[in-house]
C-alpha cells in the first residue's frame, strides 16, 4: 500500500554501497527517492535492523532532513533471487524424476511428485 501510495513519485537516485557491511541512509530524503544496494558482502548489509542484499531497494516514504530518521522513514523491496540453501530462503530448481531417483544431485528440490 505504501509503495502504491508513492508510485508517481518514485525517483531513483542512484545507489547505496554496502561494502562496509552498514548502510548508511542519505542525509536528507524527499518522498520517492528510490535507492538499489550494491557492494553488500555475501552475507548482507544492515540497514535499520534489516539485512539488505545487492539489488534491494530501499525507497523513501517519508521525507527528513539532516540525517533525522527512523525505520519509519523507508520501505525496502528485496529482489529475493537468493539460492535457496538450508538457512536460507530463495529460488530452488525442481528436479525431474530421474534426478530423484538417482539421488545424487544435491542442487535440487524434491516435491510431493518425485
Amino acid at each position: 500500500a505504501k509503495v502504491a501510495s508513492i508510485s508517481g513519485a518514485l525517483k531513483l537516485k542512484g545507489s547505496i554501497d554496502g561494502s562496509t557491511g552498514t548502510i548508511t541512509a542519505p542525509a536528507t530524503g524527499e518522498v520517492g527517492d528510490t535507492y538499489y544496494v550494491t557492494g553488500a558482502p555475501a552475507n548482507g548489509a544492515t540497514f535499520q535492523a534489516q539485512t539488505l542484499r545487492n539489488g534491494d531497494a530501499i525507497i523513501i516514504v517519508t521525507a527528513y532532513l539532516n540525517s533525522n530518521y527512523t525505520a519509519a522513514n523507508f520501505i525496502v523491496l528485496e529482489k529475493n533471487d537468493d539460492v535457496a540453501t538450508t538457512a536460507v530462503a530463495g529460488l530452488i530448481q525442481i528436479a525431474t524424476q530421474a534426478i530423484a531417483n538417482a539421488g545424487t544431485d544435491n542442487a535440487q528440490a524434491i516435491t510431493a511428485l518425485t
